[in-house]
């Protein structure tokens, strides 16, 4: 109705301007982080996409066909942090529940967490090499609810001939991602929720050419990588820093999609997180590759009660589970999040 009316539909109250305000709040956010780099910035050590693309803007400020300015940057940084909130938010949320309905397999992250990290330290993105199982389970959740199940609409640049059918150069075609992912040609447990369709023999992480969760080719979707980088801190904090559990039996628990449609989105479901004892923990060598973290606000968050709904407990528990990152994991009213126990280490806050 807005792409048809959209000045119309300015004077309609509703929630559709709500997504404006938030757009704009984006937007400051994203100029303040701008400003900050230019401030900052070493042009001879880019540190990010937001020093590289002012590096770029710098060699072509006096070409007058250049793309590189400060809007564009807002605007697809912003296209950058949108194509990776929705789908890890969904895949989190969704992984959380099948974490519950197989609590093997949870325990046997916690073990690998615990025995390659341990938990001096939060997770980084350079300990995911050295987590084989944890990898394998997160691209098998990944793969199994599919949470985007068709791709894009593409179009041929050549006559092609498919499976039989003789394709025009210009039709316009859509994937059907989950197909892929359900391909007994190349997944060895297609139909079921299963980690070892991206192990090997020997244990080891092993990816498969028919994974595309962000769809395929020139296309993909931009916030492929940042996605992956979330899903995995989220994931892996959670699971070193508590123990899952459901109010209801794993076999009772349904992994059906509540709507399917452009995504996949799942069911409502009750949990909470209780700090493990100190039976979990394990002799753990010295990790290869240390990565120091956020402080722990561990001893902060004893004093404050976090039964409740929503975003406010939400925040209380993500910063307790130092995920430090700013994007929040959306938590639906009907999922309430419990805390349990004290917590079993001393803050590094002064």
């Amino acid at each position: 109705m807005y792409n048809i009316f959209p000045s119309f539909l300015d004077w309609i109250p509703g929630p559709h301007h709500r997504i404006f305000r938030n757009f704009q709040k984006l937007q400051a956010f994203i100029s303040e982080e701008i400003k900050k780099h230019k401030e900052s910035r070493q042009p001879e050590e880019p540190r990010n996409f937001i020093d590289f693309f002012l590096g770029q803007m710098e060699k072509e400020k006096q070409d007058p066909g250049s793309h590189f300015y400060e809007e564009t940057l807002v605007m697809t940084t912003h296209n950058l942090f949108f194509g990776g909130t929705e789908t890890t938010s969904t895949t989190i949320h969704y992984g959380l529940l099948i974490l519950l309905k197989y609590p093997s397999v949870a325990e046997k992250i916690q073990e690998e967490i615990d025995s390659v990290v341990g938990r001096e330290r939060p997770p980084c993105l350079q300990d995911r090499d050295h987590l084989p199982y944890t990898n394998a389970v997160i691209h098998e959740i990944q793969r199994f609810i599919s949470v985007v199940p068709m791709g894009l609409p593409h179009v041929l640049t050549q006559d092609t001939h498919f499976r039989g059918h003789f394709l025009l150069k210009g039709t316009t075609i859509i994937p059907l991602l989950i197909s892929a992912h359900r391909d007994p040609a190349h997944f060895k447990d297609p139909e079921n929720f299963n980690p070892n369709n991206f192990l090997d023999d020997e244990g080891n992480f092993q990816n498969n050419e028919a994974f595309m969760p962000f769809a395929l080719g020139k296309r993909i979707c931009l916030g492929a990588g940042l996605a992956r980088m979330e899903i995995f801190l989220f994931l892996t904090t959670i699971l070193q820093r508590f123990t899952l559990h459901s109010v209801k039996r794993p076999e009772e628990l349904d992994l059906s999609p509540k709507s399917t449609g452009l995504g996949n989105v799942s069911p409502p479901y009750e949990l909470y997180l209780k700090v493990p004892g100190p039976s979990r923990d394990s002799s753990h060598p010295t990790p290869p590759t240390p990565c120091p973290g956020p402080p722990n606000l561990g001893q902060k968050a004893h004093s404050v009660e976090l039964r409740g709904w929503g975003e406010g407990p939400w925040r209380k528990l993500r910063n307790w589970a130092t995920l430090g990152a700013p994007l929040p994991l959306q938590v639906s009213k009907k999922t309430p999040l419990w805390f349990l126990g004290p917590p079993p280490f001393k803050s590094q806050i002064p």
